[in-house]
């Protein structure tokens, strides 16, 4: 019995990961099928209790006729609304960003926001990064005698 040669077992194992290489060389530049201008939101200084909003571009990179993603935020603060429901491939969309620090939170403060999307395939993507700064200061909790 003949023993084996580690640098042929080397090579032939190399060889075997190479397609999975290659798909997540793939994965990595894919594009993402939705975008969003800018990228990064700045709000600027907002005083407490009061509310903030301003418009993005959002398009549409799929490759298709497509509905509008439906968004997560990490806060409930801040609320998107589109004004198309459906675009084609190339095709941009005002988008609303609204934060209101009327809403029960922890502020003042500065955050920062990830808005991100799921399309019909469930794939959950970041479109942008939302900043804002709260000023004031929280309110009072009056305790009872």
């Amino acid at each position: 019995m003949q023993a084996s040669n580690p640098k042929r077992w080397l090579v032939i194992s190399l060889l075997g990961l190479l397609p999975d290489l290659g798909c997540a060389r793939e994965a990595a530049i894919k594009p993402t099928p939705w975008s969003v201008n800018p990228s990064h939101v700045d709000l600027g200084e907002v005083s407490l209790g009061r509310e903030v909003r301003t418009i993005v571009q959002l398009t549409n990179h799929s490759g298709r006729r497509a509905g509008v993603p439906r968004f997560s935020l990490s806060c409930d603060c801040i609320a998107v609304e589109p004004e198309a429901k459906e675009l084609d491939d190339g095709q941009s969309t005002p988008l609303a960003i609204h934060f209101d620090s009327t809403r029960e939170g922890k502020y003042p403060g500065e955050f920062t926001f990830r808005l991100k999307a799921e399309d019909e395939r469930r794939e959950v993507f970041h479109l942008a990064s939302i900043r804002v700064r709260v000023l004031g200061s929280e309110p009072s909790r009056a305790t009872a005698p």
